[in-house]
């Protein structure tokens, strides 16, 4: 996660919030098996080595537990945003994801995060 919000000029820029969902079943402490794990630790580092040096954008946290991973991403272009990372993920397995988009202009699935409390997305 951020640890703040970034600069104004880089809100101004990336408005469109992505948010990518992994449901997975739980082990006894809420979080994914070992395997499962290490098919998200592909997937993320995809993301980060690929997508979000590629677009603008910038992850702003990810979430695990109680049976989901999210990774919550701003953008300035969504449709180069998904190219990039179809492009990325050629050669990977199908992986069990959703994709939610929010327009969020003021960072609210951040700063409301950063405030305590859980953001509504």
């Amino acid at each position: 996660m951020r640890g703040k919000l970034p600069p104004l000029v880089d809100r101004e820029l990336l408005q469109k919030l992505i948010v990518i969902r992994w449901t997975y079943e739980t082990d006894a402490s809420g979080l994914p098996g070992q395997t499962e794990h290490k098919l998200m630790q592909t997937f993320e580092d995809a993301l980060e080595a690929g997508t979000e040096l590629k677009t603008p954008t910038l992850q702003a946290l990810s979430l695990t537990g109680g049976g989901v991973k999210e990774w919550r991403f701003y953008t300035a272009d969504v449709e180069r945003f998904m190219a990039s990372l179809n492009r990325d993920l050629e050669g990977h397995p199908k992986y069990p994801i959703e994709f939610s988009l929010f327009q969020d202009p003021e960072w609210n699935a951040l700063s409301e995060y950063l405030n305590g409390a859980q953001p509504a997305v």
